[in-house]
């Protein structure tokens, strides 16, 4: 096997989850279709909390509290207009540099959170791709692009495409990326529980990030990997692409189902925490490590240990 690309590159950490940080603390209604987005408006402070309790825990990058706060998303549910709901996308990047600053850590990234079409949809749909079958490449880069613009213009290091359930959805977004040259960005997928292998809406991730790769004619993509999902799956996913020309972004959930009940506990939490995988998914080439759902800045700060110890050893 060929050596993996970028193999003697640092591992950054990233932060956890902004979202189960902030429903922990009672400030996101049960249900509420814009999710964490709903704090942009109702309790930025907390937001800035959050990132610098991330931040102090050992996280290199913070995300910021955009996943779900698309300009039609937040238009529809806050009854705004547009220039209102590009305010409040820039005020989620606003909210990640303030973390910075007050943290003391210039050198921390803030990436802009681009979630899927799906994730707006409140339906769960961003763990199938269902809508990719009906939605052209055209239309899914119409969409993203005003939180796009927004992200970058307000002041992102770099920007986060993340549970990404396609293909098709993937390569709109990549497009998208050249019509900003000078912007990079990571591109995550969610994966398929019983096949971990492929994408969400079952394509192979092997094919998928290659095709993905290959469009990406001004090399802008400099991380791709898998978000969301088990943490037993990340090294499943990795091991089916084989070497690519980017490093591997892992950032998986706590290990917990979610199901319509809510979160439902898996007792190998308790054996294997999320920093003991890193090994691992750093032999494979990951170098963008962190947490997605339900993980926090325990977790993370055990990642960076783990990541601290390796780089020392």
């Amino acid at each position: 096997m060929a050596a993996p690309a970028n193999s003697g590159a640092p591992v950054r950490v990233l932060d956890g989850s902004t979202g189960s940080q902030l429903s922990d603390r009672g400030l996101i209604p049960p249900k509420d279709p814009l999710w964490s987005a709903r704090v942009l408006v109702t309790n930025l402070p907390a937001i800035v909390e959050v990132h610098k309790s991330y931040i102090r825990s050992g996280a290199d990058v913070v995300t910021t509290c955009s996943y779900q706060a698309n300009v039609d998303n937040l238009q529809s549910h806050l009854g705004i207009g547009a220039s209102e709901a590009e305010t409040l996308i820039a005020r989620s990047c606003e909210a990640a540099i303030a973390a910075r600053e007050q943290c003391g850590r210039p050198g921390v990234l803030v990436a802009g959170s681009v979630g899927p079409y799906g994730a707006a949809q409140a339906d769960l749909s961003e763990y199938t791709g269902a809508y990719a079958a009906v939605k052209s490449v055209e239309e899914l880069m119409e969409w993203h692009r005003p939180r796009v613009r927004c992200l970058i213009a307000a002041g992102c290091d770099v920007l986060a495409f993340e549970t990404i359930p396609a293909e098709r959805e993937a390569l709109a977004l990549v497009r998208l990326l050249r019509e900003f040259p000078d912007t990079r960005a990571w591109l995550s997928f969610s994966t398929s529980r019983d096949a971990p292998h492929c994408t969400a809406k079952g394509e192979p991730l092997a094919e998928v990030m290659n095709e993905c790769l290959l469009a990406d004619v001004n090399g802008q993509i400099f991380a791709v990997g898998v978000n969301c999902c088990p943490p037993q799956s990340v090294a499943v996913a990795f091991r089916s692409t084989g070497p690519l020309r980017v490093p591997f972004v892992a950032y998986p959930n706590s290990g917990e189902m979610y199901t319509t009940s809510g979160w439902v506990p898996d007792d190998r939490l308790a054996r294997n925490p999320l920093a003991a995988y890193v090994p691992e998914w750093i032999d494979l080439n990951a170098r963008w490590i962190g947490g997605c759902c339900r993980t926090g800045p325990d977790d993370i700060s055990g990642v960076a240990r783990v990541v601290s110890n390796l780089a020392a050893a």
